[in-house]
């Protein structure tokens, strides 16, 4: 019965572990979108 403990956290741990990366992607991703509207918004013609 102890492996079974076992087996059930490693699969939790495996899914935050996906969570934690795409959360991880996620963030990076908007983070590259929002410094090119940056760029883009300082290269506009009504600053």
């Amino acid at each position: 019965m102890d492996w079974v403990g076992m087996v059930i956290g490693f699969a939790v741990l495996a899914m935050a572990s996906i969570f934690v990366a795409c959360h991880y992607r996620q963030e990076y991703r908007r983070a590259q979108w929002m410094r090119r509207l940056n760029q883009q918004d300082d290269c506009s013609p009504w600053n």
